[in-house]
């Protein structure tokens, strides 16, 4: 980033001038401004590897194992398989929201840091009007039937588009020189995406193969595979955040085996 060049070459100068002198003082002034952009630049680049690890894939297990999660949690009673079927939909009309939300909640955080607490508050409230106003569209122009899955899909959208326009606004706050989809950040979620695609669709299929067994099985058989798709693309991908992750989970299963067998 611009800014943190510049507090780079500052700091040498500024270093090696005596206490009072112009270079100290401009030293004194903007190390408040640097230690902040530092701050804002740390928590982006440790919340996005989470969220790239983490978020993205129970996004893929919430597309591919609706169905079943909705029949184990409702599939009682007077409930239907219409409407477990319809709950499913508004599930996975929620799915990339959660990207979206994870996202948008994590760049908003280096606003903090920057000491900014009203553009976080403004752009909150651009996804609240994209949010009303979409639901207001799918209430309107959608059959009942579909009218709640398209609510939910509106707060996607809007989540999305707010992430998008936070993305803008801390770029040109930090003053980052590259555009976002040419930055490393942007290539990683690319590159996850390629991984998430396989592994939802795979997962999903397993899911409705293993339905007639019941929803509990149908679940772990779609968990299972989704797990294991991005375990076996982590690498190949260079999705070091994601391979991080299954590397440690590898390593906490390893520990307590011994345990439960003693």
């Amino acid at each position: 980033m611009k800014q943190l060049r510049q507090l780079k070459q500052q700091v040498p100068e500024a270093e090696a001038s005596p206490a009072g002198t112009p270079p100290a003082a401009a030293r004194t002034v903007s190390a408040p401004r640097g230690s902040a952009v530092m701050a804002a630049g740390s928590v982006v680049a440790r919340a996005t590897g989470f969220g790239r690890s983490a978020v993205v894939p129970a996004a893929c297990a919430l597309l591919a194992l609706a169905h079943p999660l909705m029949a184990l949690v409702f599939g009682y009673g007077r409930t239907s398989a219409a409407d477990t079927a319809a709950m499913a939909a508004i599930l996975m009309a929620f799915a990339p929201g959660l990207v979206a939300l994870s996202g948008q909640y994590v760049l908003s955080r280096a606003f903090y840091a920057l000491s900014d607490t009203r553009t976080p508050f403004f752009l909150n409230l651009v996804i609240v009007a994209l949010n009303a106003g979409l639901s207001l569209a799918a209430a309107q122009l959608l059959p009942a039937r579909w009218a709640v899955t398209g609510m939910a899909a509106a707060y996607s959208l809007a989540l999305c588009a707010g992430w998008a326009v936070t993305a803008r606004v801390l770029s040109r706050r930090l003053a980052v020189v590259r555009p976002l989809r040419a930055s490393a950040a942007a290539r990683a979620h690319g590159r996850l995406l390629l991984a998430a695609v396989p592994a939802a669709a795979l997962g999903h299929l397993a899911a409705a193969g293993a339905a007639p067994a019941g929803a509990p099985v149908a679940a772990t058989a779609g968990a299972a595979v989704v797990v294991v798709t991005f375990a076996l693309l982590a690498r190949p991908l260079g999705l070091a955040e994601l391979d991080a992750l299954l590397t440690r989970v590898r390593r906490r299963v390893t520990r307590v085996r011994p345990r439960t067998r003693s």
